[in-house]
């Protein structure tokens, strides 16, 4: 679904300043699962097991391609 618009980003950007960046979102989106996950009360594996659904749904969606 967005793997075009990630690879036309990836093209300007270069590879590798579009890899930093990237890593940098998913630091920051897997922050904010934990901290959200732990404000509701599950325990490490279940946040951890939310962290491979986000995962596998930005693989689907494309952004991680």
């Amino acid at each position: 679904m967005f793997a075009p618009i990630v690879s036309l980003i990836r093209r300007v950007l270069g590879v590798q300043r579009f890899t930093h960046i990237r890593a940098k979102v998913i630091e920051i989106h897997s922050n904010i699962i934990i901290h959200a996950s732990g404000w509701m009360g599950l325990n490490h594996q279940q946040q951890i097991e939310l962290l491979h659904i986000a995962r596998e749904n930005g693989r689907k969606l494309g952004f991680l391609i």
